[in-house]
């Protein structure tokens, strides 16, 4: 299948070119890192298609790592209340086998260890949800992706379906 970065500076038109992309016969999966371009795109959706159309999931990466990743693939062996956001994971000794590695005390994974936590315990689950689910991946923002979540979307690249990632660069 298809994949493709496009490297552009701000305002090229890389999220129009995701929305001019969208069509009714495919299923597409929209993902950016931030909530405040999660709006953007949206707002964009709805002024060319008077809606966001049912074929398109847009979401947040870490909506897709939690609820459409780790959530399903875990069921009720890692069963988390949401990301924590706020706090740093434990450092040390601390093993990825060691309750308290990927969650904090009230059940929520810590975000730096999300994508970890899915490509250590659950890597060919999400190829497989992700072919099964879409046609089309869209993920705006790359440029702030690192570490692990960088590696997730390398491994998303696995997938039969075609693939495109935007990247703003600045000057």
């Amino acid at each position: 299948m298809d994949k493709k970065v496009l490297l552009a500076v701000a305002g090229a038109g890389k999220t129009t070119e995701i929305v001019g992309r969208i069509d009714e016969e495919r299923r597409f999966l929209i993902f950016t890192y931030t909530e405040e371009n999660l709006l953007n795109l949206r707002k964009k959706i709805e002024a060319k298609h008077g809606r966001v159309p049912p074929n398109v999931h847009l979401m947040t990466y870490f909506t897709f790592l939690h609820s459409f990743c780790l959530r399903p693939l875990a069921g009720l062996k890692r069963r988390s209340r949401g990301i924590n956001f706020n706090d740093s994971p434990p450092q040390g000794r601390f093993t990825d086998r060691e309750p308290g590695y990927y969650m904090d005390a009230s059940r929520r994974i810590y975000v730096s260890r999300v994508a970890k936590a899915v490509m250590k315990h659950y890597p060919e689950g999400v190829v497989e949800r992700v072919e099964r689910f879409f046609d089309v991946v869209c993920v705006d923002e790359v440029q702030d992706f690192a570490s692990h979540d960088f590696n997730m979307l390398l491994h998303l690249a696995r997938a039969n379906v075609e693939m495109r990632s935007e990247e703003r660069r600045v000057g």
